[in-house]
């Protein structure tokens, strides 16, 4: 299968996301591409070894097994043709100019004699040596013919040309090699991301059983939930008699309700919570803060809780207002522990979510169905030839072919180091544990057997971080239970395992959705909604704790109910990603980097998520109320085509310590793609900004520079001001004052951009684009500069995106000051790159 089969695609919504942008030069340059949601080591190594079947059997099958594939291999009787195509005269060897000669006919049918000189002189050269090899064997003419066509054939298929539709090219730039590994600690922690897709009716999977404030109780969740309530005991068609399982909360938020009923299918889920190794969430989702039914219209929301793809993007990355660009939260964690001595492992099974999408490094896409890693045909017969084509030195100029490219090379890499781990991996276990063959179930036995590798010392992490996504739960009629059920039986088979291994006390199981649905019926299932009640399990949560809190009634008109039975969360899933991100050992000061918005979530420390390490079983003792980040960092990513972001701190004291300081922080930053954030100035920080236009690099076009001044919000958060696009190319505009200042333009290009002053009282946005309405680059006049007097109360993000390396000077200057040497007390600090890969001067 190639990610495109009949009937299954992945969602409602069709097989590709419109905003999905990969890991790279497109997602640096803030390209969509939808279809590179393919670009997955299964589906790569699929595509691949189906393309290498066509060459080698034909387009085969008439059975049912050939329909449920993509390409098999036909035998001679059962077979829907081969491919024709050869060009090799008969009852001759192949030579070089015969092989060229074919080369030369495939290029111009199959990639538009695109194929570069380099990738052509490769095929030749792989063809002419199977050729060479079969001869010293004794075969025959016709024997080197068809190895010569066939792998002519096959590493056309491989070549990005022929999977793009652009030219290709090479930048020249070296490809950043992945650093493998070499120690770990003895500190291990796991935590497995379940996303239950399509908005789970968690209402069912938690509800109040009795002793409850008010009218709420048992009796109030049937009667709003109709036809899909629950029953508290029934008789099923052999007349076996069934209850639901009841668990009492000890530790936590205070709850309406001293008993509670989890549902019937989550009986081993609810099991857990009872034995010490489980929580509950109440009425949890999607939030950016939190905010009563009376608060809604001023609170800012995230964009379409009820939209599938809106919230399941937010579920993801838990910085709703940021859109399409933040990373995933496991990825952001494994981002926290870049340079900290410790290593982190990404994974996600047969897709590549949002969740374990980060900045420093890819995720690992384990195949289901070969469980874990596939074997690549042509690679296999011919690596270097592969690789080579590939580009595994040098990266490419197309954006897309590089996409392609890193994707495959990184999914043969995958295939190659994991497989024989794989093989050892299944008897080298305990196999305690019986995992269900449903994919539920089997994909819990494949984080099973990742994690055994690691503790078999196969493979080396510290933190592992998987995602496990479960489909098909956006279940407008009834239906959904099978999943849970299964979800259930494979929690139960994971931690018996886990508990073998001697692995649960290191890991946690915590589950999501897009959002909770409608606690009304509309007379067969749910509608989409926004609150819902989620789980975690694991061997260190602390005993039957229950964090945010249930609604204090399920009635119309509750304080929470925005009406047709939808709940605004109590708390944002940050109630347990919070914890989990203190648990798993992220250092304090990246908590905001983690988790932009946790600030806005009161956090008090005696609600804990995970037992004392130094009394488990008990309740933390005295602790320390944490002071959270009120902005979030960034962490650059490891690719050098992705732009580079670096972030300083709140300055509190002189301008000087601006000036003298930030320099240091633009160090080694390329500036063909470019961002920088200040933090809010102190009251006595007045500062200017500088940037002055040195020459572009390689070429004289820029695309875009943006000067965004930020301004601490309500609740202290640094945040960009509101930006609009000016009208007209270059202009700068202060919309609170509604005047526009017109910059120097002539039809060459920019010739001054001006200067522009933002304070704390005002709402002044400047943003600058050299680009008219229609696109085109406008060309900046060497000398060109920028200057913004920023005052207390003000911070400061810059951009720049440029279609050619450029060098700028960039200063952070006192306005009082002298220029002086970098040791000075009032030295001006200016930093200029001349090159994306070198590294920045300080002067």
């Amino acid at each position: 299968r190639i990610g495109q089969d009949f009937m299954i695609a992945p969602s409602v919504f069709g097989f590709y996301l419109p905003s999905f942008m990969p890991s790279g030069p497109l997602e640096a340059h803030r390209l969509v591409s939808p279809e590179n949601q393919l670009s997955i080591a299964p589906l790569m190594n699929a595509m691949a070894n189906g393309l290498s079947h066509l060459v080698r059997y034909g387009l085969g099958g008439t059975n049912k097994d050939a329909m449920e594939k993509s390409f098999s291999a036909a035998s001679d009787n059962h077979h829907q043709g081969y491919l024709s195509f050869d060009p090799f005269p008969d009852n001759q060897a192949p030579t070089e100019a015969s092989t060229q000669t074919a080369v030369d006919q495939l290029d111009l049918t199959l990639t538009d004699g695109r194929l570069s000189a380099a990738s052509k002189a490769i095929i030749v050269d792989e063809a002419m040596r199977e050729v060479t090899r079969l001869a010293g064997l004794g075969s025959d003419e016709d024997q080197q013919r068809a190895a010569a066509l066939r792998v002519v054939r096959e590493l056309m298929f491989v070549t990005p040309e022929f999977h793009m539709s652009n030219l290709v090219g090479g930048t020249g730039e070296p490809r950043e090699n992945t650093t493998t590994q070499t120690a770990q600690t003895d500190d291990y922690k796991a935590v497995v991301g379940v996303m239950l897709m399509g908005g789970a009716d968690s209402w069912n999977f938690l509800f109040p059983k009795g002793n409850c404030d008010g009218n709420l109780g048992y009796d109030m969740y049937k009667a709003r939930r109709g036809v899909v309530a629950w029953e508290e005991s029934w008789t099923d068609k052999e007349g076996d008699t069934h209850a639901l399982t009841a668990v009492r909360p000890e530790n936590g938020h205070a709850q309406p309700c001293t008993n509670f009923y989890m549902s019937y299918n989550l009986s081993n889920v609810a099991k857990m919570f009872n034995d010490g190794d489980g929580a509950l969430f109440p009425n949890t989702g999607n939030l950016i803060k939190p905010f009563t039914k009376a608060e809604k219209a001023t609170a800012p929301l995230p964009d379409y809780p009820q939209a599938h793809n809106f919230a399941e993007r937010h579920m993801q990355n838990m910085h709703a207002q940021l859109g399409t660009g933040a990373k995933g939260v496991l990825g952001r964690i494994a981002d926290a522990f870049k340079d900290t001595g410790m290593t982190s492992a990404l994974y996600s099974i047969d897709s590549y979510p949002t969740l374990v999408r980060a900045a420093t490094k890819d995720a690992v896409v384990l195949d289901m169905r070969s469980m874990g890693a596939s074997t690549v045909d042509v690679y296999n017969d011919h690596p270097d030839a592969v690789r080579a084509l590939l580009g595994d030195t040098t990266q490419a100029q197309s954006y897309f072919a590089e996409t392609y490219g890193k994707s495959f090379l990184d999914s043969l890499g995958v295939s190659e180091g994991l497989r024989a781990l794989l093989d050892t991996a299944a008897v080298a276990g305990t196999g305690t544990a019986t995992f269900g063959e449903d994919k539920i179930g089997q994909r819990f036995n494949m984080v099973a057997t990742i994690m055994r590798l690691r503790a078999n010392g196969k493979r080396l992490a510290d933190r592992d971080l998987f995602a496990v996504q479960i489909s098909s739960y956006d279940t407008h009629g009834q239906g959904y239970e099978t999943h849970t059920k299964q979800l259930d039986s494979a929690l139960k088979a994971f931690k018996e395992e886990m508990v073998a291994e001697n692995s649960w006390k290191d890991t946690v199981v915590v589950t999501m959705s897009d959002f909770g649905r409608t606690i009304t019926s509309n007379g067969k299932g749910t509608d989409h909604a926004w609150g819902g009640n989620y789980f975690a399990v694991g061997g260190s949560i602390l005993d039957e704790v229950m964090l945010s809190a249930y609604p204090t009634s399920l009635a119309p008109g509750h304080d929470q109910d925005l009406g047709n039975g939808i709940f605004i969360p109590h708390w944002g899933y940050e109630v347990y990603w919070g914890p989990i991100t203190d648990w798993v050992g992220v250092d304090f000061e990246r908590w905001g980097y983690v988790l932009p918005n946790l600030h806005r979530f009161p956090y008090t420390c005696k609600y804990h998520l995970f037992e004392d390490p130094a009394d488990p079983g008990n309740v933390w003792g005295e602790c320390v109320e944490p002071t959270l980040p009120t902005s979030s960092s960034t962490m650059a990513a490891s690719s050098p085509s992705a732009t580079s972001s670096v972030s300083a701190p709140v300055f509190n004291a002189t301008c000087d310590d601006v000036a003298v300081a930030v320099p240091g922080a633009l160090a080694s930053t390329p500036l063909k793609e470019f961002g920088y954030t200040l933090g809010e100035l102190g009251a006595d920080a007045a500062v200017e900004f500088r940037m002055v236009f040195d020459g572009a690099v390689g070429g004289d076009k820029w695309a875009a520079v943006g000067v965004r001044p930020l301004r601490a919000d309500a609740d202290g958060d640094m945040e960009h001001l509101d930006v609009i696009a000016a009208n007209t190319m270059g202009d700068i505009t202060d919309y609170e004052a509604a005047t526009s200042t017109a910059l120097n333009v002539d039809g060459a290009g920019q010739t001054t951009l001006g200067a522009v002053t933002a304070d704390g009282n005002d709402t002044v946005v400047t943003f600058l684009r050299l680009l008219d309405n229609g696109g085109a680059d406008y060309t900046l006049v060497e000398g060109a500069a920028l200057n913004v007097a920023l005052t207390a109360g003000v911070g400061l993000n810059v951009a720049f995106h440029g279609t050619a390396k450029a060098a700028f000077d960039i200063a952070f200057v006192c306005p009082s000051s002298v220029s002086a040497s970098a040791t000075g007390t009032n030295a001006t600090g200016s930093a200029a790159g001349t090159d994306a890969s070198d590294s920045a001067t300080v002067t």
